[in-house]
C-alpha cells in the first residue's frame, strides 16, 4: 500500500514524432453564416503520411468542416481515411484551431505562403485502426500544422 503522504510521481508527458502528414484540399466552400461564425466545407482529396512506423496514402473523400469565427480564428473538424503501404485502412479525425494576427490570417486566406511560425495552428488527432496499426488507437496524438494554398501539412506526435 502506498503512503498517501508521498504519492508516486505522475509521469510527465513527452512527444514522439510519428509522421509528416500532407493533406491535399479542394478550395473552401462557404456553407453560410451560423451564430458562432461562417461554416465552411473543405474537401480532402488525397495526400500522404510519411513516418518510420506509418506510411500511407490519404484517400479522396474526406472533409474538413470549419468554422470561421468573427475574431478571424478558425476551428477545424476533419474526418478522412488513409490506406497504408500494406493495404490497411485507417480512419483519422482531427480537431484544432488556427489563429493569428488579422493581417496574417488575410494572407493565408488569399493563398499566400506564410511562415507557420507567424500563426498558431494545432490539432488533436484520433485514429481508428486494427491489426498492425492498433497502436494508433492506444495513444493520444497532437500536431503542429501549416496551411498552404491547396494543402495542410502537419507533424504528428504521439503523447507518450
Amino acid at each position: 500500500m502506498t503512503d498517501p503522504a508521498s504519492p508516486p510521481p505522475i509521469p510527465v508527458p513527452q512527444l514522439e514524432l510519428v509522421a509528416r502528414v500532407h493533406v491535399d484540399l479542394r478550395p473552401i466552400e462557404s456553407v453560410g453564416p451560423r451564430p458562432d461564425g461562417e461554416r465552411r466545407f473543405v474537401a480532402i482529396v488525397g495526400g500522404t503520411i510519411r513516418g518510420d512506423r506509418l506510411q500511407a496514402t490519404i484517400d479522396d473523400g474526406g472533409a474538413d468542416w470549419q468554422t470561421l469565427h468573427p475574431d478571424g480564428s478558425i476551428t477545424v473538424d476533419t474526418r478522412y481515411s488513409a490506406t497504408t503501404h500494406d493495404g490497411a485502412k485507417i480512419l483519422i479525425a482531427t480537431r484544432g484551431l488556427r489563429r493569428g494576427d488579422p493581417a496574417v490570417m488575410r494572407r493565408l486566406a488569399a493563398g499566400e505562403d506564410v511562415d507557420p511560425r507567424e500563426y498558431y495552428f494545432r490539432v488533436a488527432a484520433r485514429f481508428e485502426a486494427t491489426g498492425a496499426y492498433s497502436w494508433l488507437t492506444e495513444r493520444l496524438f497532437v500536431a503542429s500544422a501549416m496551411r498552404a494554398a491547396a494543402a495542410v501539412e502537419y507533424d504528428l506526435y504521439a503523447v507518450t
